[in-house]
């Protein structure tokens, strides 16, 4: 494909190889993974009681991680609930805290699932 793009090319009018000009290529410094922001996704499997959802809220609250949208299913056994949390953009060192001080909860019974999200809509 090169040699057919340079043949009746003169050495100014060139199509570089990544498709960009030598003189606007930059480094572009890559972020630690606690620095980057996203949204996120989480499932907490915890007991059936009243109060949990309050303690977790309460989290999230204090690290400044805002609730974009929040579900439980349906009860998984007679005593074990899953909420599914979806956040707004935040920093993943916050979410890793706030993660961390919700799985010391008694009442939290497994560790919590973390996903990524990408964000469709305009920030």
């Amino acid at each position: 494909m090169d040699v057919a793009r340079l043949i009746d090319s003169d050495a100014y009018n060139r199509v570089p190889y990544l498709a960009f000009q030598p003189s606007l290529v930059k480094d572009i410094p890559i972020l630690d993974m606690d620095d980057i922001a996203s949204s996120y996704y989480l499932r907490v499997s915890a007991k059936d009681e009243p109060g949990v959802l309050g303690e977790i809220a309460n989290i999230l609250a204090a690290a400044n991680i805002s609730i974009e949208a929040l579900i439980q299913k349906g009860v998984v056994s007679h005593e074990t609930a899953e909420i599914v949390i979806l956040t707004h953009t935040t920093q993943e060192r916050q979410l890793k805290s706030a993660t961390t001080q919700m799985e010391a909860l008694s009442r939290v019974l497994a560790p919590i699932t973390m996903i990524r999200m990408e964000s469709l809509h305009a920030r």
